[in-house]
């Protein structure tokens, strides 16, 4: 089943906050056997950001977990936070007050995107991988990032673009300054033990000792 309908069926079942709830408790218990500098993020369906019960949990959930909180990334669609945006910035706020970052997730398919970005307390955006396609050839595209990219940094906030699939994609972002990404290019969902080995031989290459030669 593919995650999108499993999450609907969740939401319409009413059972997705107490799933979150089991999926964040078993996230952080990984997060724990990580080195430090790598982070956790977890995204928040609709029902959850709008739920004080089930941010009440989630937050009790971090509490326990004894992981720092600066680690830990919500992750939240536009769409999720425009169904009560009321609500949502409420409940993203107290997330923020205990040092969570908070993600706003496929930035730009939404309506209104500038009109509540200063209202959020952000902490990232990620740009959506609609912009990606042909970012490479086309021009438009390449403005569109290269705006949502300054904005990020004019209020403060990491620039992620999401979607990266090939060696020209990854090009041309980095003319425009985006130096975080995500996707395939870089690697295909893992499950742990494969993350860690992953994570293990890119400490390596970083922290390989640099060979003078002549």
């Amino acid at each position: 089943m593919p995650p999108g309908v499993f999450i609907r069926a969740a939401e319409h079942a009413g059972i997705i906050g107490r799933l979150t709830g089991v999926l964040m408790r078993k996230a952080l218990a990984a997060a724990g056997t990580w080195p430090d500098h790598v982070r956790l993020s977890i995204n928040l369906s609709t029902r959850d950001i709008t739920s004080n019960k089930t941010v009440d949990a989630l937050l009790e959930i971090i509490a326990e977990s004894g992981i720092d909180p600066a680690r830990i990334d919500i992750e939240v669609t536009e769409t999720a936070v425009m169904r009560n945006f009321v609500l949502a910035a409420e409940n993203l706020h107290r997330f923020a007050d205990r040092g969570v970052g908070i993600a706003l997730d496929d930035f730009g398919t939404g309506h209104s995107s500038l009109s509540y970005v200063h209202r959020l307390p952000l902490s990232k955006i990620k740009i959506d991988r609609s912009f990606i396609v042909d970012i490479a050839t086309n021009e438009l595209s390449r403005s569109i990032v290269k705006t949502i990219v300054d904005l990020s940094r004019n209020v403060g906030c990491v620039c992620v673009v999401e979607g990266m699939e090939t060696r020209e994609q990854v090009a041309a972002l980095r003319k425009l300054g985006c130096r975080m990404m995500q996707g395939y290019y870089f690697a295909r969902p893992q499950q742990l033990e494969e993350t860690l080995a992953y994570q293990a031989a890119a400490d390596t290459i970083v922290n390989a000792p640099i060979r003078k030669t002549g």
